[in-house]
C-alpha cells in the first residue's frame, strides 16, 4: 500500500521531521544541561555563603541584651 493511501507523509517529510524532531531534541537536552549547571552553581553559592553566615553566627553573638544607644545632646529633658 502506498504511503499516501496511509495518510503518512511523503518519505522526504518524514525524514525532515524526524531530523526536525531530534534537532529539537538535542536543543532541549542543551538548555537543560545549561540551565542544571547554573542551578548547581547557584545552590553551591548559597550553601557557601548560608556556611559562612553560620560560622560567623557565633563570632559576633553579644552576651546579653543590647545595651540602649546612649543619650543624644539637646534630647527631651524631664
Amino acid at each position: 500500500m502506498p504511503w499516501h493511501c496511509l495518510g503518512l507523509p511523503p518519505p522526504t517529510d518524514r525524514r525532515y521531521l524526524t531530523n526536525r524532531m531530534v534537532n529539537d531534541h538535542a536543543s532541549a537536552r542543551a538548555f537543560l544541561r545549561r540551565s542544571s549547571e547554573s542551578l548547581r552553581d547557584a545552590a553551591k553559592e548559597l550553601d557557601d555563603h548560608l556556611g559562612f553566615q553560620r560560622f560567623l553566627a557565633p563570632l559576633t553573638r553579644q552576651e546579653g541584651p543590647p545595651l540602649p544607644s546612649p543619650p543624644t545632646p539637646g534630647g527631651r529633658r524631664r
